[in-house]
């Protein structure tokens, strides 16, 4: 185990301490009870480290034991950018980072929001100590509390039991001596990992991916267990391609849709794969599976009632699955498709707060998708979707007159 040289106040004197170099890390020391102070947040030897960006999980910075030396009392040493500023007001506490910016929750999500003023709501924290010297940090907005997940390497905020409560540190003295160690480049072994990584942090791809579907800068692939979107311009891979792993890429959080871009050519490895199926849902599943926490999901929607025609570039558009209404967006410049029931198939995303469907597919009963029509002259189609110009006597098809579709034996 390592010890450090400490410094305090009582050990050097006031002008050397103005004339010498801030050091960067401070030794914190464990408290059972918290008022407005500096705190360190731990959980198994690491420390949460503020964010770089707006919104995310606060990831995992190295911490080390320091044992307790004469006067001076054991605790952690890192570094002092680790710092949170914890102030009382009514109903809680405000979280802070070095930069002064509030720290908070909106929405479903369970990650971390930051503003430079405390927001409306969201902003306020309670904590409750336990016998174990564990911290509960609960938002009073969600009630949802921050643990550590071991599996993420990261702090998040959730409404069960995903990890480790943590403990809090105060600030006790600066060192001198050997920093803690430097986190080693990410990996990306996992893609559902994804969801609890920071804005713009780099990474290794340490797993082969499936492609599922690909469309001008967007292709989603999975690792057969979850889905994630590439957005890249020509990645050179197509649906069934698998892509090898050991490529460099970085996270993208743009307006909450999360996107890998790949900082270097990808490797398509072979050709071929199979293509998992859709996730099939019902109106009921449709409302519990819907989710931010579900982005990138490839699902289908049955019995989807379009009211008003879709649009024929990328725009919004809904749909009713009974009393679940379905935020959809053009994203890939689907055809357009007349008011009527549907089965939809396509891709989580979102948008801001918005949670919507990307779709892949639009396909009515039978079979038969965008099609026009007009009261004066009959169309048939194959049960693919195929307009048949001459149809022959004793097969089936779908007719189309007069703005209905239907299914007969010619």
């Amino acid at each position: 185990m390592r010890k450090f040289l400490l410094l305090s106040a009582c050990a050097i004197g006031c002008a050397a301490m103005a004339n010498a170099e801030e050091a960067a890390s401070a030794l914190y020391t464990q408290v059972f009870s918290v008022e407005d102070n500096v705190y360190v947040i731990h959980a198994s030897d690491i420390v949460a480290a503020p964010l770089t960006s707006d919104y995310g999980y606060l990831q995992a910075s190295p911490s080390q034991t320091a044992e307790a030396t004469g006067t001076t009392p054991a605790g952690i040493v890192t570094l002092k950018a680790n710092q949170f500023t914890f102030t009382q007001v009514d109903g809680g506490y405000t979280i802070q980072d070095p930069d002064g910016k509030f720290y908070a929750m909106k929405g479903t999500y369970n990650s971390f929001n930051r503003y430079e003023a405390l927001p409306e709501e969201g902003g306020v924290w309670t904590i409750e100590p336990q016998d174990d010297g564990t911290m509960i940090i609960a938002n009073t907005l969600t009630g949802k509390t921050m643990q550590y997940s071991a599996e993420y390497n990261s702090f998040g905020v959730y409404d069960d039991v995903r990890g480790e409560y943590p403990t809090m540190y105060t600030y006790y003295s600066d060192f001198t001596g050997d920093e803690p160690d430097e986190p080693e480049t990410p990996t990306l072994g996992k893609l559902a990992d994804l969801m609890q990584m920071e804005n713009n942090t780099e990474f290794t791809v340490t797993t082969d991916v499936t492609t599922i579907y690909t469309s001008g800068k967007y292709t989603y692939v999975t690792d057969g267990e979850t889905n994630a979107l590439i957005y890249v311009s020509d990645l050179g891979a197509a649906a069934g391609d698998v892509i090898a792993q050991g490529w460099k890429a970085k996270l993208s959080i743009y307006n909450n849709l999360y996107e890998i871009v790949p900082l270097e050519a990808v490797t398509v490895a072979s050709t071929g794969a199979a293509i998992p199926e859709p996730i099939m849902l019902d109106a009921a599943g449709a409302a519990e599976f819907i989710t931010a926490d579900n982005q990138a999901a490839y699902i289908t929607l049955s019995d989807v009632v379009i009211a008003d025609p879709t649009p024929e570039n990328a725009a919004s558009f809904t749909g009713a699955m009974g009393d679940y209404t379905v935020n959809f967006y053009n994203r890939f410049n689907l055809p357009v498709y007349e008011p009527d029931t549907y089965t939809v198939t396509g891709f989580i995303a979102v948008y801001k707060e918005t949670v919507q469907i990307y779709p892949t597919e639009i396909t009515a009963a039978g079979g038969i998708g965008a099609i026009e029509s007009d009261d004066s002259a009959a169309r048939y189609f194959n049960m693919t979707g195929v307009e048949v110009a001459n149809p022959t006597t004793g097969a089936v098809y779908i007719i189309v007159k007069g703005g209905k579709a239907t299914k007969v034996v010619r």
